[in-house]
């Protein structure tokens, strides 16, 4: 039996006769639990598994536990925050066991209502699932985008969110590319309104007006 949380477990139940005791080598069947943990293109995932009752660290795609008996058992691997980006089933056997988990990329982009890019646009990649928990982060560059790679497929939909200006907007999207425009034009690292924008320039336009209709006026008095 082997004790393990608290509890007792059947490793090894047989019959024999007290001569084969003598000098016996009694092979239990249990092992180092060896599993490597890499994205579905093969480079190494980093976060936490939980198997057997025991919970441990994914460091360059590997994870071991001490002392686990053979058998079927139910895998969960977490990436940052604690989040959860799969659940599968192993058979331990002895030999290392590989994971692969699924990833997706998107390529935001991010417009202003000129149809200009908006540069420093700061981008946050959110599950639909899992509301709260983060999975990317980045900045737009100077052509207004940014791709955001190695996020878990199993958490799709997302959530992007695009703040600028001290302004947001967001939208769900599938793996691929998400495009997020502001209703507002970017003028020197704000967002302002389209219908203001429009407004002051109608006023300089009016007030030009005004000083070349009483120009012209002038001249004429004076001609």
């Amino acid at each position: 039996m082997i004790i393990r949380g608290g509890g007792e477990s059947r490793l090894l139940e047989q019959a024999v006769r007290p001569s084969e005791l003598r000098g016996a080598v009694i092979r239990l069947p249990m092992g180092r639990l060896a599993l490597g943990i890499v994205w579905d293109d093969g480079s190494p995932f980093e976060g936490q598994v939980a198997v057997a009752g025991e919970t441990e660290t994914v460091v360059n795609g590997r994870a071991e536990l001490e002392d686990i008996p053979f058998g079927a058992y139910n895998v969960t691997v977490m990436g940052s925050g604690g989040v959860e980006v799969l659940r599968t089933r192993i058979t331990h056997s002895g030999a290392e066991e590989t994971i692969r988990i699924s990833s997706s990329s998107i390529v935001v982009r991010v417009y202003d209502a000129l149809g200009r890019p908006v540069e420093g646009a700061s981008i946050t990649i959110q599950s639909q699932r899992i509301p709260g928990a983060t999975l990317a982060t980045a900045a737009m560059g100077p052509d207004g985008s940014a791709r955001l790679a190695k996020i878990p497929a199993t958490l799709a939909p997302f959530r992007v969110t695009a703040t600028y200006g001290g302004r947001s907007e967001e939208r769900l999207s599938g793996p691929g590319e998400a495009a997020i425009t502001f209703p507002a034009i970017a003028v020197g690292g704000a967002l302002i309104d389209a219908w203001i924008l429009l407004a002051a320039v109608g006023l300089i336009a009016a007030v030009i007006a005004v000083l070349i209709l009483a120009g012209a006026l002038s001249r004429r008095r004076e001609a």
